[in-house]
């Protein structure tokens, strides 16, 4: 992944896929996965009416896990647990 430290996004578009943002900050900016490739943060700020978009493959994914969460009640039991592991400490960004 390409390192990206100390920047300010200021209502800008910053596509996610490929990079490590590394005490960034993210001020009325609108996110974009496209589900390419990894990306990361470490000591992110979020501020200002920030925004997230998932497009491509990361959209897929989504629908996807919303298809299961929608199906029965045995596959949004399987979504809540990938959900759950979103609470474990975050992993190190490999950069």
């Amino acid at each position: 992944m390409k390192e990206i430290r100390n920047k300010t996004f200021k209502n800008e578009t910053v596509e996610l896929d490929g990079f490590a943002f590394l005490n960034c900050t993210f001020d009325g900016a609108h996110l974009i996965f496209r589900g390419r490739d990894y990306f990361g943060f470490d000591k992110p700020l979020f501020t200002g009416q920030t925004t997230m978009e998932f497009m491509d493959s990361a959209k897929l994914t989504l629908t996807a896990l919303e298809a299961f969460y929608r199906a029965d009640g045995s596959t949004r039991k399987w979504v809540e647990g990938v959900i759950e592991t979103f609470k474990f400490p975050p992993r190190k960004i490999n950069h």
